[in-house]
């Protein structure tokens, strides 16, 4: 089964599983001046797990808005799209209410502000299960002084990796990223360097 998290975006054996689609990430950002929306502080795809997944095997897509307190808290979460299941809906708002951690709005004066996140939750059901097998991957980030991504490239991918840089690409490309600073605390583009890798041993 799988939850995919889409920010508006994720991914489980005859088990179901949640997760945020990575791909159709879309962070609610409007600039006016130095104005800026809240930006997920962490991975996303950490905010709704497979094992969220509620049993039964529904699936569907959860909509919905996160309001985001000037600390960087989720103080509520709205369903703004059902996946018609009451249950699937519930799920979602709960671990993200939970989960989620942003840097706040900031207004045209730079200081932090209230704002609001939009985000989905995918729940699909793979019929043969979650596999997990050896992989690895490299993605190199080009941050630009604002925050925005330049560019990203995926220049290992391995195992069970293989065959997805250009989904995993696009997905980097829609990111958007605290700004860097130098030791003077101006803000600076910076190349950033990614890994992940899975690797599986026999039990102990």
């Amino acid at each position: 089964m799988a939850v995919l998290l889409a920010m508006s975006g994720a991914a489980g054996a005859a088990m179901a599983s949640p997760v945020p689609i990575t791909g159709a990430e879309k962070i609610a950002e409007s600039m006016q001046g130095k104005a800026q929306a809240p930006r997920p502080n962490g991975n996303p795809g950490a905010w709704v797990l497979p094992d969220d997944y509620p049993k039964g095997g529904a699936q569907g897509r959860t909509g919905v808005r996160l309001a985001v307190a000037a600390d960087g808290r989720v103080t509520s979460c709205t369903v703004t799209s059902s996946s018609g299941n009451d249950e699937l809906d519930q799920t979602a708002c709960a671990r993200l209410a939970e989960r989620a951690t942003f840097y706040p709005a900031t207004n045209d004066k730079g200081r932090a502000v209230a704002g609001t996140y939009s985000t989905a939750v995918k729940w699909t059901q793979d019929e043969e299960g979650r596999h997990l097998a050896p992989g690895a991957t490299t993605m190199i980030i080009d941050v630009e002084a604002d925050g925005s991504v330049a560019d990203c490239r995926m220049v290992e991918a391995t195992g069970m990796f293989a065959g997805r840089e250009e989904q995993a690409e696009a997905a980097c490309r829609k990111s958007t990223y605290a700004p860097f600073h130098d030791d003077k605390g101006n803000p600076v583009p910076r190349r950033v360097t990614v890994k992940n890798s899975i690797s599986i041993d026999p039990a102990p």
